[in-house]
């Protein structure tokens, strides 16, 4: 049994909450005003209980931000000392900004935290029913491998999804929500999750796998002013991604 504290009680902090008490862990959503009513009836529906930010994470193991991506720099700043040195799972989306993950902000304040990307690449109702015709879903996370790595990846599958890890911090860009046009290609192809199961859907699949990784690639060099040809493969990719919308569209697949 593991100690997490959820901060944040919308669809993707309740919907991990009710997965992980199911599940045998000792769960508590945090929220800013945890007496209020409605927050209690959900919290004991599901075995959980509700705290304050502050008390939530006193005694925790893990803690999942699950806020809204402009509220955790005051989270972090309230909470910099408290979670430091715990596996902090950021499941946040910033909308906006560059950087769509919260990752930078959280070891701003708390630079001994083990920090882990997961949870914000699919929906409230993904995670709730990660299982498609009989086909697990899989989520992409990235961060520590080792103990903190073994523990991330046993809340993934307690919530029904296959992890696959894709490297450490280094690989924040991969483990995104579908953002850019390729990833809504692949998201559209793959059906919320489904594999593909026909031939037309396996190939525009590859192609909107391909166009991701050369568009990450560029991504990654281009920053770093490496290579010209690898600007290149940054456009070719999002090209790609473009067209394989417009294919996956157009089959309606």
């Amino acid at each position: 049994m593991t100690a997490i504290a959820v901060l944040g009680t919308g669809n993707i902090g309740t919907t991990l909450a009710g997965k992980w008490t199911a599940a045998g862990h000792q769960v508590t959503l945090a929220s800013r005003n945890p007496d209020a009513p409605a927050l209690r009836d959900l919290a004991a529906s599901i075995g959980a209980r509700t705290a304050t930010h502050a008390d939530a994470v006193r005694d925790a193991e893990v803690v999942v931000v699950a806020l809204p991506g402009d509220a955790v720099a005051a989270m972090a700043a309230a909470l910099g000392d408290a979670i430091d040195g715990n596996v902090v799972i950021d499941a946040t989306n910033n909308l906006g900004p560059a950087e769509m993950n919260s990752i930078a902000t959280i070891v701003r304040h708390a630079p001994g935290a083990v920090c882990a990307r997961a949870f914000n690449s699919l929906g409230g109702e993904n995670l709730a029913d990660p299982d498609f015709d009989g086909t697990q879903a899989d989520l992409l996370w990235c961060g520590p491998d080792g103990d903190p790595g073994a523990l991330v990846e046993r809340l993934i599958t307690d919530v029904g999804l296959r992890p696959v890890r894709v490297g450490g911090l280094d690989q924040l860009s991969t483990v995104r929500p579908f953002d850019r046009p390729r990833s809504f290609a692949t998201h559209r192809l793959v059906g919320d999750g489904r594999r593909p199961s026909s031939g037309t859907g396996s190939a525009l699949f590859l192609a909107g796998a391909t166009a991701n990784w050369l568009h990450g690639v560029g991504d990654h060099f281009a920053e770093r002013s490496l290579s010209w040809k690898l600007l290149a493969a940054s456009s070719i990719g999002h090209i790609m991604g473009i067209i394989v919308v417009i294919a996956g569209v157009t089959t309606g697949i």
